[in-house]
């Protein structure tokens, strides 16, 4: 299975970094995609993925990461940041743009920036035909707006999706991918994404733990018996709960586990281009 969210170079990891990656290999987590708020931690994360040389380590996942600026770090996106993010898709390791996009809900950059820093990085990765993942709260449609202004978009993923049956719909008939995370979990706030979930295609789904946020809700899985590893918590998420997440997902969806794994592993594979891995 592939992890396509971590935000691996957040605080609450500084002192057990590549524990967190030995466990989410033990727990059969094959690959990772490294998530970049800001271009600065896309280079973090870049310069963490060469020191380690995940590819060649066979007690970690294989590690990617997007570069881009958030739509929370919109008013720091600069002019200059457009050269400088081209300059950073020349990295191998790098498969997409993001995480890009609007989020009216916390406004914490004014509406304004977070539209232009999302128009830029959707005109580069349209140019450069580099996926886009892509960060959408409470934007009323505009989002899709945007995304349906350009002639031909790259393959892009909602990550963490958590909107309305009306919203998924519209970024389905985009061709989007959608990500699903521990929110499904949530026995309020999942209350939409778990009447909704059965109208994803299955070759139009991925799965991600946005981790160390949103980690499965300990009353959910507890419900539906499922074994809980020593390390769980719900304080931090982690990629090792992954296997969590998947398997209320699929009982959700009414699918042996095995079924929505292959799926949604060859998924981020022809998405995101890992290439250590086998979708099982």
């Amino acid at each position: 299975m592939i992890d396509i969210c971590v935000n691996l170079m957040h605080q609450q990891f500084d002192k057990d970094r590549l524990e967190v990656l030995v466990r989410a290999k033990s727990s059969g987590v094959q690959g990772i995609l490294l998530c970049a708020d800001t271009l600065d931690t896309a280079e973090e994360n870049l310069k963490f993925i060469n020191e380690t040389n995940t590819r060649e380590n066979p007690s970690l996942p294989e590690l990617l990461t997007t570069a881009g600026t958030h739509p929370h770090e919109a008013s720091q996106w600069r002019n200059d940041d457009k050269d400088r993010l081209r300059c950073l898709l020349k990295e191998t390791s790098i498969s997409a743009i993001g995480e890009c996009g609007l989020d009216f809900y916390r406004d914490i950059s004014p509406s304004e920036k977070q539209i232009v820093c999302f128009q830029e990085q959707v005109e580069i990765a349209c140019k450069e035909r580099i996926p886009l993942f892509v960060h959408d709260r409470d934007s009323e449609s505009l989002t899709n707006q945007i995304l349906k202004s350009q002639k031909a978009l790259p393959p892009t993923v909602i990550h963490c999706f958590t909107g309305t049956e009306k919203e998924l719909h519209e970024h389905l008939d985009l061709g989007c991918y959608i990500g699903i995370t521990g929110w499904i979990t949530d026995p309020t706030r999942g209350q939409t994404l778990r009447k909704v979930v059965s109208d994803i295609p299955l070759n139009k789904m991925l799965i991600e733990t946005d981790a160390p946020f949103l980690a499965p809700k300990r009353s959910a899985l507890e419900e539906k018996h499922f074994a809980l590893p020593v390390s769980f918590r719900s304080s931090r998420n982690e990629p090792s709960f992954l296997p969590l997440i998947s398997s209320f997902l699929a009982n959700e969806l009414q699918l042996e586990t095995t079924e929505l794994l292959e799926q949604t592993t060859q998924n981020a594979i022809d998405f995101f281009g890992f290439t250590k891995i086998g979708a099982n």
